[in-house]
C-alpha cells in the first residue's frame, strides 16, 4: 500500500494513470490529497470539446443561455479575475469547438465583440500552450474570435473557411503549424482564396499534413506545397458544397509536383490517377494511397492497378474505392477480376490492401496462395467493402470458406480480412485462423 500511495505521488505517473479515468471520476480524484489535485487538473482540462467551462470562469454562461439579454455578461468579463483563469487556462492542450458550441457567440453580438478585444495581461492568446485548435465557425466573426484562443505553441489547426480574413493573422500567429485542415462553410469560390491560402502554405516551413477541401490544387497551391521539406501528407476532404473551377479540374501536374509525398487521400477520376501515378519522381516515396476512383468500368480499373503496381512499387497500403456509377451497373455491372490484384503484385511490402467495389471479389484456392506468396507481410486483406445491396450477390460470386486454412497457413500476420464467403461449405481444417475481425 505505501509504494502505491508513493507512485501516485510522483505527478508523471499519477498523470499516465489518470488518463484513463472519465471525467467524473476525475473530478472525485482532485478532492483526495494536494499531489493529486495537479495531474488531475492537468488531466481534466487538457482536451475540450466546448468552449463553455473557459466562459464559465468570466460568468454564469447558464444564466446567459437561459436569460438571453437580460443577463449582463459583458460586464462580468471585463471584470474577470485573470489569474484564476490562467489557471486553468495554461493546462488545455487541445480545443475542439463544432458551429453548434459557438451559438452563444453567433447570438451575442455584443458579448463577442467583448471578449475579441479583451487586454488579457497574459499574453494575446487566451490560451498560451494550445497544441491543436478545431474551430468550426459558421460566421466570420466567429472565425474571427478563434484567433483569441490559438497561440504560438499551436501546431494543428483544423477550421472552417469562408474568407480570406483569418489567413494573414494565422499566418504570424502560429507560424510553426504542422498539420493544417481547411473545411468549406459554404461554396466560396478558388479563386477568392487561391494567392492568400499558397501564400500561407509557402511559409508554413515545418507543415507535414495538409488536409484541403475539394479542387483546391489549383497550379499555385500545389506550387507552394510542393516546395515544404517536410510535407508528407495530402488530403482533399469531401465536401457536398463544393464545385470544380474549370482551370483546376484540367489542370496537369508536372512530373516534380509530390517528390516528398508519402500518404496521399483523395477523390480522382480514374484518367486523373493515370496521369498523378505516371512512373516519375512525382510519387517515388508514395507509401499509403486512399483513392476515390467510383464511375468506371472494370477493364480501366484492371489496367490502372498494373500501372499503379509499375509506378508505385513502394507502396505500403492501398484503399481503392471502386464504386460502379448506376448507368455501369445497370448494363454491366459485374464482380472485379483477380487481375486488379496480380497487376500490385510489383508492391512486395504492402501491409494493407482494401478495395471497396459494388460487388464482392470471388478468390479461389491459387488466387490466396498467390496473394500469400506475393505479399508475405500482409496484415489487412479488405475486397467487400460495402456492396450494393440492391443487387443479388450470387453464390458464384463467394469465396469458398475452405480458403481460410490457405490465408491461415500462408499470412501469419493477417489480423483483418474481409470476403464473402458462400456458407454452406464445409471447413476441411481445423485450427484457429489469426484473423481478429
Amino acid at each position: 500500500m505505501k509504494t502505491q500511495v508513493q507512485v501516485l505521488s510522483v505527478p508523471e505517473l499519477a498523470g499516465v494513470i489518470f488518463s484513463s479515468v472519465n471525467q467524473a471520476t476525475l473530478v472525485g480524484c482532485a478532492l483526495v490529497c494536494r499531489s493529486w489535485k495537479r495531474p488531475e487538473l492537468d488531466e481534466l482540462w487538457k482536451h475540450l470539446d466546448s468552449i463553455l467551462p473557459l466562459l464559465g470562469l468570466w460568468f454564469n454562461a447558464k444564466a446567459l443561455l437561459q436569460g438571453g439579454g437580460e443577463y449582463d455578461a459583458i460586464g462580468s468579463v471585463r471584470n474577470a479575475d485573470w489569474k484564476k483563469f490562467s489557471y486553468y487556462a495554461q493546462r488545455v492542450r487541445t480545443i475542439a469547438i463544432e458551429p453548434s458550441g459557438l451559438q452563444l457567440f453567433h447570438d451575442h453580438k455584443a458579448l463577442r465583440l467583448v471578449v475579441s478585444s479583451l487586454d488579457y495581461p497574459f499574453g494575446p492568446s487566451f490560451l498560451s500552450h494550445v497544441r491543436k485548435v478545431k474551430w468550426i465557425a459558421c460566421c466570420s466573426a466567429c472565425q474571427l474570435l478563434m484567433l483569441r484562443f490559438t497561440s504560438s505553441s499551436t501546431v494543428d489547426v483544423e477550421l472552417g473557411l469562408n474568407s480570406t480574413a483569418l489567413i494573414g493573422s494565422l499566418r504570424e500567429l502560429a507560424p510553426d503549424l504542422r498539420e493544417l485542415a481547411l473545411r468549406m462553410m459554404e461554396a466560396t469560390p478558388v479563386g477568392t482564396l487561391e494567392a492568400p491560402l499558397s501564400r500561407w502554405i509557402s511559409s508554413l516551413r515545418h507543415l507535414m499534413k495538409l488536409w484541403l477541401p475539394p479542387y483546391y490544387l489549383s497550379k499555385t497551391i500545389v506550387a507552394a506545397a510542393g516546395e515544404l521539406r517536410d510535407w508528407r501528407e495530402l488530403k482533399i476532404m469531401a465536401e457536398p458544397s463544393a464545385r470544380p473551377d474549370e482551370g483546376v479540374k484540367d489542370m496537369e501536374f508536372r512530373p516534380d509536383t509530390f517528390p516528398r509525398l508519402r500518404t496521399l487521400e483523395c477523390n480522382l477520376s480514374l484518367p486523373r490517377a493515370f496521369q498523378l501515378l505516371q512512373p516519375s519522381p512525382r510519387v517515388e516515396a508514395l507509401e499509403s494511397l486512399y483513392l476515390d476512383c467510383s464511375g468506371h468500368d472494370n477493364q480501366s480499373v484492371s489496367t490502372f492497378t498494373h500501372l499503379l503496381g509499375q509506378s508505385g512499387p513502394q507502396l505500403r497500403e492501398i484503399s481503392l474505392i471502386l464504386f460502379l456509377d448506376r448507368q455501369t451497373l445497370a448494363s454491366f455491372g459485374r464482380p472485379l477480376d483477380v487481375d486488379v490484384l496480380y497487376g500490385l503484385a510489383p508492391c512486395h511490402n504492402l501491409v494493407s490492401l482494401r478495395l471497396a467495389h459494388s460487388f464482392p471479389m470471388t478468390l479461389t484456392d491459387d488466387d490466396v496462395r498467390w496473394i500469400g506468396t506475393t505479399w508475405k507481410i500482409l496484415k489487412i486483406l479488405v475486397l467487400c467493402i460495402d456492396p450494393d445491396a440492391d443487387h443479388l450477390i450470387t453464390p458464384e460470386m463467394r469465396t469458398s470458406i475452405v480458403t481460410l486454412a490457405v490465408f491461415t497457413e500462408l499470412l501469419p500476420n493477417l489480423s483483418h480480412l474481409g470476403l464473402y464467403f458462400r456458407s454452406r461449405d464445409v471447413v476441411w481444417f481445423s485450427g484457429n485462423p489469426h484473423p481478429q475481425h
